[in-house]
């Protein structure tokens, strides 16, 4: 219960993200690469590396994880803001066009 009165707070100080995750890497010797990007993924291609798929974050080794979520010289975190705009959250959850725009954003309106 006192998490839920808290993260208001902890959302207003930008102290809370979501940490990104990769949907590809390339996997090559040992080497794992987040591709963040459509652009590195389509340059990856280009390139011929071996590339890898991931569903969810139970296809990722300990190492992989590592790397994503947890080395703050390789994982993308994504802050989250506090808006009291609620019409502006209101219409977000029952939009779909902006709903489209938030996932193609990468979260960003």
């Amino acid at each position: 219960m006192a998490i839920a009165i808290l993260t208001p707070d902890i959302i207003k100080e930008g102290r809370y993200y979501i940490a990104r995750t990769p949907l590809y890497a390339i996997n090559e010797a040992n080497n794992f690469i987040p591709l963040w990007t459509n652009e590195e993924l389509n340059e990856a291609r280009e390139q011929n590396k071996k590339i890898s798929r991931f569903k969810g974050l139970g296809e990722l080794n300990p190492k992989q994880l590592k790397a994503c979520l947890i080395n703050p010289e390789t994982r993308q975190l994504i802050p989250i803001t506090f808006s009291e705009d609620i019409e502006k959250l209101t219409n977000l959850f029952s939009n779909v066009t902006d709903k489209r725009k938030l996932l193609a954003n990468g979260g960003l309106i």
